[in-house]
């Protein structure tokens, strides 16, 4: 089998536990009783070079300790429970593991593995890989996997037995439509917080058209969020916080600029005192009004209609 991922399989140069089939697919763990030598103590000697692969489909199954390693120039962090697949022609690079690492790793042909995992299913199984190529198991599914794997490795072993080939074809199956199954769940659970996103998007912006077209046609009696959170059916805060998410203003910015803008109208019409506008506009006294006009222009009413 031809290997140039120099990083990874550099892992399998380490191992005693090692076994390759028919030169079409080799699998590699340190889940026996041996020791894999500290990765510090390794890593003097890996090649950091970025080097394409070959004809390779690769499964690193993280069991123990953290494994960095980087395919596409996208960095992943493998922890327990994590697994990722690599697939051929991507390129790579292993950056750390640690001591307490326990791995298992199987590299697979193309045109072994291709073939046999559902011919009608490959473009879509090749399109999951691209964009979900990382995923995080459960102790449960875990076992599942790892069960799998010593299952595929202990036939490995077995040397003249009927239907071998089959047999080792059937293990992997069932190990990596195991890990697509968990890979599938990740996308329809990305899809549907997509969707979710979406129709909340679209949510906040029709409670912030409603709101707009609420406030334009009661400014002038209501400057209380609580009154257009009561229109709209939520409370004045998520009313506020929605407002905020969708426009960067807060909903009483809107209540009050239309009041200003219509207090200016007023003002520079000249027909009214400014006991009138403060009256027209719902305020209690003619004070409030201008305390209320100078703070949002920095104008009181009589010194803005004098500027005009």
């Amino acid at each position: 089998m031809e290997r140039s991922f120099n990083d990874v399989s550099l892992i399998l140069r380490t191992q005693m536990n090692s076994y390759s089939f028919d030169d079409k697919i080799t699998i590699s763990d340190n889940l026996s009783a041996y020791t894999l030598p500290c990765f510090s103590e390794m890593k003097g000697k890996i090649k950091t070079t970025r080097l394409k692969y070959s004809a390779i489909v690769q499964a690193l199954v993280c069991i123990e300790g953290t494994i960095e390693i980087e395919v596409d120039f996208k960095r992943f962090h493998l922890a327990k429970n994590d697994i990722i697949i690599i697939t051929n022609k991507q390129v790579g690079e292993l950056y750390e593991m640690s001591d307490d690492v326990q791995y298992a790793l199987v590299l697979i042909n193309a045109d072994f593995y291709d073939p046999n995992l559902n011919r009608t299913n490959t473009i879509n199984q090749r399109k999951l890989l691209a964009d979900f190529p990382f995923c995080h198991v459960n102790d449960k599914e875990l076992k599942e996997i790892v069960v799998t794997y010593e299952l595929l490795k202990a036939k490995m072993q077995q040397e003249d037995t009927y239907y071998r080939t089959e047999t080792i074809k059937g293990y992997v199956h069932a190990f990596f439509y195991n890990i697509f199954s968990k890979l599938t769940e990740r996308k329809k659970e990305q899809e549907k917080a997509v969707v979710q996103d979406i129709l909340e998007i679209s949510r906040q912006q029709d409670i912030y058209k409603r709101f707009m077209h609420t406030v334009e046609k009661n400014y002038v009696h209501e400057r209380h969020i609580k009154f257009y959170a009561d229109i709209l059916c939520i409370t004045p805060k998520y009313l506020s916080q929605i407002i905020y998410k969708v426009s960067g203003r807060f909903a009483n910015e809107f209540i009050n600029d239309y009041v200003i803008r219509e207090a200016k109208a007023l003002i520079k019409s000249h027909n009214y005192t400014m006991l009138q506008i403060s009256e027209m506009l719902n305020f209690t006294s003619q004070s409030f009004f201008s305390r209320f006009f100078k703070k949002a222009t920095g104008y009181t009413p009589l010194q803005y209609q004098n500027e005009n």
